[in-house]
């Protein structure tokens, strides 16, 4: 009885209670708005669980009206709203089924994502829901429908927490190299959850805590289970999301993983046909044709701006097309950096690749590529990698999104290279793939690499616009970048 009512009641939420709230209509004449920042909530907005409130400006000509669309935290607002997006809809759900009388926990992702577990006296196990996609047993919903390579899956429920990443990944090897990335120390991780359990166990009469143990075996063999966890996942239907706007699910590939489109753009404004005086160059750099050279020799550091500032809340398309490769005799090292920062002129050389020390919190650059790992200095991992740094410092401890081991190829190999970065201003979240084309094959193979999806952490006070530009340097060591 509780698994039919905890399914029905997930797709009566999703249908007929919930309101997904993207796109946002104007409050006025209902039309489409826009995001324009966010700014903090009134002290009634507060005092409802108000933590931030995005503002949706409208772009139909001679209404320009406003809609705070407010991030509630509490029970209360989000049951007058019934909007939100997916942590709006896992918390108020995670609360109905508390109220029930279903015991549950909520889950939360690193890869920007929350739903929710139920306890099934039936199946003996905790149990994956979803309100926001009305899925209800499909763990492997987000890693094979999705497309999305999870690292962290955290429980937090009222008995205790748990990492229960296990039960929602199947590629275990590529998960346990990715949270190696995010440099989280699995015996700290793992104390600090057994520490909130014991916590919130110690507040509770004993007589709650009764079957916790029965629960806390059961799980643990369906953990270890895998071989059973994965024949029940065959029958599973999986797909990609279908919550939220469809250009929103592209833009993050969570449309499938074997149905993600490249995204489409309507292209506002070209830069690489900039004039001469469109553009500035320091250091080394030199023109050549329509591109730059950014190093030919050892011990060189240059860079080149745009004369055009981005918004931090304005979405773009952003690519960069390179060719690197070391003469004889040369060694290839440090590489290049995409910058998008307040500052426009020439940071660190060598391993700072001509952009360490730009800019400053909400500002970041990309790493495009570093081939030479410097660990003295900047606790590099192993080259060749792509990694996201903000603020704009080299040392890796700034990093919050790198490719892992062997996922990116020997780079320094004479072939155009693409990179492409695509960034939403409302979310700041930052998508990235390259692509690599073989000129000497008559087919022109194109070999294609996600990268990474990651959020971009504001600044402090109201953010700057960006000037975009490209660095690279080199040491002792050296190779051409173009």
């Amino acid at each position: 009885e509780t698994d039919d009512f905890v399914l029905a009641l997930a797709r009566w939420f999703k249908s007929d209670y919930m309101k997904w709230i993207d796109p946002i209509p104007c409050p006025d004449c209902k039309g489409p708005t826009k995001g324009t920042g966010s700014t903090n909530p009134t002290e009634g907005e507060r005092s409802e669980g108000g933590g931030r409130v995005e503002l949706h400006q409208c772009v139909k000509g001679g209404c320009g009206a406003t809609r705070r669309f407010v991030r509630y935290g509490q029970i209360r607002p989000l049951m007058r709203t019934r909007e939100g997006r997916c942590g709006e809809w896992a918390h108020l759900f995670y609360a109905f089924l508390r109220v029930a009388g279903i015991e549950a926990r909520y889950i939360w992702n690193s890869e920007d994502h929350v739903w929710a577990e139920y306890w099934s006296a039936a199946k003996e196990r905790w149990v994956h829901v979803d309100p926001c996609e009305a899925a209800v047993d499909k763990p492997f919903l987000y890693e094979k429908g999705w497309g999305k390579k999870q690292s962290y899956c955290l429980a937090f429920g009222s008995r205790g927490a748990e990492d229960v990443t296990a039960v929602y990944v199947v590629d275990q090897a590529g998960c346990e190299l990715r949270r190696q990335t995010k440099g989280w120390r699995e015996h700290i991780l793992a104390q600090a959850l057994e520490q909130h359990t014991i916590s919130l166990q110690a507040q509770r009469p004993h007589a709650e805590l009764e079957g916790w143990d029965y629960m806390i075996r059961k799980q643990h063999e369906w953990k270890l289970d895998v071989k059973r966890r994965l024949a029940e996942a065959e029958e599973e239907e999986l797909g990609g999301r279908v919550s939220g706007p469809e250009e929103w699910r592209k833009m993050r590939d969570e449309m499938g993983s074997d149905k993600v489109p490249r995204p489409s753009f309507s292209v506002t404004k070209l830069l690489h046909d900039l004039k001469s005086s469109d553009v500035y160059l320091f250091g080394d750099a030199v023109r050549a044709g329509s591109g730059v050279v950014l190093t030919t020799r050892s011990s060189q550091a240059s860079g080149v701006f745009a004369d055009v500032r981005i918004a931090q809340t304005t979405s773009f398309r952003a690519t960069v097309t390179f060719r690197m490769f070391a003469p004889p005799g040369a060694r290839e090292a440090d590489g290049m950096a995409i910058v998008f920062s307040r500052d426009r002129k020439l940071g660190l050389g060598g391993y700072g690749l001509g952009y360490s020390g730009l800019g400053g919190k909400g500002d970041f650059a990309v790493e495009t590529v570093d081939t030479y790992r410097t660990q003295d200095h900047a606790d590099d991992p192993p080259a060749p990698h792509i990694s996201v740094h903000s603020p704009p410092d080299a040392h890796h401890r700034n990093s919050i999104a790198c490719t892992k081991p062997g996922q990116v190829p020997f780079l320094s190999d004479g072939r155009l290279w693409t990179l492409e970065l695509v960034y939403d201003g409302l979310s700041r979240q930052l998508v990235g793939w390259m692509k690599g084309k073989d000129d000497a094959s008559k087919e022109g193979k194109v070999d294609e690499i996600g990268l990474w999806e990651v959020s971009v952490p504001p600044g402090e006070g109201p953010g700057g616009d960006w000037y975009v530009g490209v660095t690279g340097s080199c040491g002792g060591l050296w190779q051409k970048v173009s």
